[in-house]
C-alpha cells in the first residue's frame, strides 16, 4: 500500500512512541538507540503490524433542477425582551 507523507509520519511517530515506552523491537537494531530511527527502519522493512483505514467520502447525488427551484421560507425572528431593559428605550 502506498502511504501519504502524513500517514507515514503518523505511523513512524506512533511506533517510535511504542518503542520508547518499552515495546519489543521487530527488527535488528544494531547499536541504534534512537526510537525514531528504529521505527523508520521497521517501516522501511515493512514489518510493522499497523494499518491505515481510509474513510472515503460518500457519493453525493445530484438534485434535479426542479427541486432546487423550491421556495425557501425563512422563519421570522421575534425580538426577545431582556429583563431590566424595559426603561432603556424610554430614556433614550
Amino acid at each position: 500500500m502506498d502511504y501519504t507523507k502524513y500517514e507515514k509520519v503518523r505511523i513512524i511517530g506512533a511506533r517510535a512512541l511504542q518503542i520508547a515506552m518499552g515495546a519489543p523491537i521487530l527488527t535488528e537494531r544494531g547499536n541504534e538507540l534512537n526510537p525514531i530511527k528504529i521505527a523508520k527502519k521497521e517501516f522501511d522493512e515493512n514489518v510493522l503490524p499497523i494499518s491505515v483505514k481510509r474513510v472515503l467520502p460518500k457519493k453525493i447525488m445530484r438534485i434535479k433542477k426542479e427541486a432546487q427551484k423550491e421556495e425557501v421560507v425563512e422563519p421570522e425572528i421575534e425580538e426577545a425582551e431582556i429583563p431590566g431593559e424595559e426603561n432603556k428605550s424610554a430614556e433614550s
